[in-house]
């Protein structure tokens, strides 16, 4: 419900031409300048939610890309060498067969 911009009060629109009045003020205000007000306030309400729900969601995927990362360090534990230190690991275990 449009409301007067000085009062705050509701603005009731005229059915005889495309005017909102005040009840409290009696001012008469163009149908849209009043409608575009009201569109431009919805719209910021609607790009800060838009922004809070974007913001929500991004740390529930960076939360969830972080349990990945973990559980695949868990996984491949064991293999955290690179093949030559496991090649000279093994030389050095079996220096007798060579």
């Amino acid at each position: 419900m449009p409301r007067c911009p000085n009062y705050s009060y509701k603005l009731v629109l005229l059915s005889s031409r495309p005017k909102y009045k005040c009840a409290l003020c009696s001012r008469l205000f163009p149908q849209k300048e009043i409608e575009v007000k009201e569109f431009q306030e919805f719209n910021k309400r609607r790009r800060i939610e838009d922004a809070e729900r974007f913001d929500k969601e991004y740390k529930e995927h960076l939360a969830r890309i972080k349990e990945i990362k973990k559980s695949l360090k868990l996984l491949f534990n064991g293999f955290s060498k690179t093949p030559k230190e496991y090649r000279k690991e093994y030389y050095e275990k079996n220096k007798e067969k060579y």
